[in-house]
């Protein structure tokens, strides 16, 4: 029961990091897009990340019926970090825009998995219980501190 528990709270960690991901930019994108320039392109990085995350919660639920939870959300995990990783070294808005779709990309096949493994991991009378951990999850990532330093920040 502890290691279940203790899987349960890595992949809500996962989903928590996703889920800052997107009230960081609110707070930094003036500073980048003075940085980077071209602002008629800011509201673009956060329509980016939002449509394709939001697009693909529903697809990579899917796929982990077909090729098994373990590795789509690896392959999120990796594909979120790839994005980070980019948009830290992007020198141009338009590199940030297509950055950010990548990150959205993998925040996408993340999201779901809390839910998911809750349910495979624990027996349907105690599922609930754990899924609502989930939950304050959202609300925690709006009132967080510095989240910022869970990112990978390359960037100048």
């Amino acid at each position: 029961m502890k290691s279940r528990i203790t899987v349960l709270i890595s992949v809500i960690l996962s989903l928590l990091v996703a889920s800052m991901d997107t009230t960081i930019m609110n707070t930094t994108m003036p500073i980048i897009t003075k940085s980077l320039g071209g602002f008629d392109l800011f509201a673009w990085p956060f329509a980016t990340y939002m449509i394709l995350a939001t697009v693909l919660t529903p697809v990579a639920g899917r796929l982990s019926d077909l090729f098994g939870r373990k590795r789509v959300f690896a392959f999120g995990i990796v594909l979120f970090f790839v994005g980070s990783l980019l948009c830290g070294m992007s020198q141009t808005m338009v590199q940030l825009v297509i950055f950010r779709a990548v990150q959205g990309m993998g925040a996408g096949i993340m999201m779901p998995f809390p839910a998911i493994i809750a349910g495979d991991l624990f027996s349907l009378s105690s599922a609930g219980k754990f899924k609502c951990w989930v939950c304050p999850c959202r609300g925690c990532q709006q009132c967080s501190l510095p989240c910022w330093v869970l990112n990978v920040d390359v960037g100048s």
